[in-house]
């Protein structure tokens, strides 16, 4: 897989290390130096991931991935001089997929830049043959690149995460999913990839679509992994396993 990543740093130094790690890694880089500019420039062509090292101006930077998020899947890995938990929050919050302290190694940001765009094209292509990219399961209906899920039509407000878990689940409905493969397609084996941490995103993932009316969704199949909803044969225990 060729990646094509749109870089928005003001900073020459870090630009020129960067493009030229990148370029060695046959990753194809364009550079713009604003929000603005960048924004504009990836309306008009395809990339399969966007890097922005923060500005002092770091609300623009944010923006720039919130519009991002807004319109498709393209991973936004934001970079920053001066990294603290309270602009890690904000990062996610925006809609980023990694956050990276600087100084940091470039060829790790290389490594997860590659990774962030393998998974996403791995999502996009289990889609790829559905009509707009949108499946209906029951009340549910996922659209892959808008990023959106409705239960009954009503929009239900998922994290990165949790859409993404909800997608794995869905492109195979009929199958089960193993805890492994959940773990390797959802956080693409990062430091956060545990399956207590899995177990804790697919029961906020089950409160949500609850609570908007939708089906119990994510039922677990011990010992295995999880299957998007229960055969109706099955019955389950109080813990959502089958017994």
């Amino acid at each position: 897989m060729t990646v094509t990543t749109l870089l928005v740093a003001k900073d020459s130094s870090f630009l020129e290390t960067a493009r030229e790690a990148f370029q060695r890694e046959g990753i194809k880089v364009h550079h713009c130096r604003t929000s603005e500019s960048a924004f504009e420039f990836y309306s008009s062509n395809a990339f399969d991931a966007v890097i922005i090292q923060l500005s002092p101006a770091a609300g623009l930077s944010f923006e720039l991935s919130r519009k991002i998020r807004e319109r498709s899947l393209t991973p936004v890995i934001i970079l920053s001089n001066d990294p603290s938990l309270t602009e890690e929050l904000q990062a996610f919050a925006a809609g980023a997929s990694d956050y990276i302290g600087l100084p940091c190694n470039v060829l790790a940001i290389t490594a997860r830049l590659i990774t962030h765009a393998t998974h996403t094209a791995g999502l996009v292509h289990a889609w790829s043959a559905k009509e707009d990219a949108r499946l209906s399961a029951g009340p549910i209906t996922i659209d892959v690149y808008a990023r959106q899920v409705t239960v009954n039509g009503v929009e239900v407000e998922l994290t990165r995460t949790e859409f993404d878990l909800l997608a794995v689940l869905a492109s195979r409905p009929r199958h089960v999913v193993t805890r492994q493969e959940i773990l390797e397609r959802v956080w693409d084996n990062h430091w956060d990839s545990d399956e207590h941490t899995l177990d804790t995103h697919v029961s906020r993932l089950r409160s949500k679509i609850a609570r908007s009316g939708g089906p119990r969704v994510a039922h677990a199949v011990r010992g295995v992994g999880y299957r998007l909803f229960a055969n109706t044969n099955t019955t389950l225990n109080a813990d959502g396993f089958e017994i």
